[in-house]
């Protein structure tokens, strides 16, 4: 355990758990942080279109994006099970222009970041 020889009146202290709370014994302050983030819908463990490297190649798993954005994208073949490749990537990052069923097409980062891939 790491002690502060500056305030050592702080030492074993946690945060929001009052006054001087053992840090290994405090389950309660751990339960309390996993709880908060099993609920959390993230899509870190999914790969997105956005990150997607140039030169590689995958297939479309769904298309998250709503409204009149998922029409276009539907319409320009980015469906399931389509075959996608990065061919070039903006200076800025914003922009990354790919090769969908022979058409080059340029999509924000932030619409490739709605297309799920395999």
């Amino acid at each position: 355990m790491v002690t502060n020889t500056v305030f050592p009146k702080y030492n074993g202290v946690v945060p929001g758990m009052g006054k001087r709370a053992p840090l290994a014994k405090n389950t309660a302050y751990i339960a309390q942080r996993e709880q908060n983030t099993k609920g959390r819908k993230t899509l870190e463990h999914k790969k997105s279109l956005a990150f997607l490297p140039v030169g590689e190649k995958a297939k479309v798993l769904s298309v998250e994006n709503s409204g009149d954005m998922k029409r276009r994208l539907q319409d320009l073949g980015v469906i399931k099970d389509t075959d996608i490749s990065c061919i070039l990537d903006s200076i800025s990052g914003d922009i990354k222009v790919y090769l969908i069923r022979g058409a080059y097409i340029a999509i924000r980062k932030s619409d490739a970041e709605l297309i799920l891939l395999k």
